[in-house]
């Protein structure tokens, strides 16, 4: 079952690479229920959250939010710490999709605060950015900024747009002392 299991995630692979997001999710459901049948929680629960990502690129939020619902839980029951916190991005990814701004927001900053001691800064800075964008929305600016900040402070070598933007945090951070 496993080797069947694995044949399924590599299908699913490749359809999610040529942009296949539907057939995709659906082998990644499949896969999931064979590891599952085999015992195997943790592969079990990363293919729910590979299936919930194609569900979001195909545009399906609410499916993509049910598929990730709880695998978070299946991974820090295992001491995975990056994989609960992807598992916690991609709700709230799906939540920010639903427009449930606040559930997203919290789900967006379990995941930032998990990783925070990880050292893992790649995705710690695209969850903050996600956090900057969420707070700015919600008319907090400069909780927007410092959480922006923060991003951009992981982030090395920053891009031109992402200096210049470094550099007005800091003139906003000084006149606001």
């Amino acid at each position: 079952m496993p080797d069947r299991a694995e044949q399924l995630k590599q299908q699913a692979t490749d359809l999610y690479k040529q942009k296949g997001y539907l057939p995709a999710a659906q082998l990644f459901g499949a896969a999931a229920d064979l590891y599952q049948e085999a015992g195997n929680e943790t592969a079990a629960a990363e293919m729910h959250n590979n299936r919930s990502v194609a569900l979001l690129q195909s545009g399906e939020a609410a499916q993509a939010l049910q598929a990730a619902a709880g695998t978070d839980k299946v991974f820090a029951l295992g001491g995975e710490v990056q994989l609960q916190a992807m598992a916690l991005s991609n709700q709230a990814a799906a939540l920010e999709e639903l427009g449930r701004q606040a559930e997203a927001l919290a789900f967006y900053q379990q995941a930032s605060a998990l990783l925070q001691p990880t050292g893992e800064t790649e995705m710690r800075s695209i969850i903050l950015k996600r956090i900057s964008s969420l707070k700015m929305r919600s008319g907090k600016a400069l909780e927007s900024l410092a959480a922006m900040d923060s991003a951009l402070t992981l982030e090395k070598p920053a891009s031109p747009k992402e200096k210049l933007i470094k550099r007005l945090l800091k003139i906003v951070n000084h006149n606001i002392r």
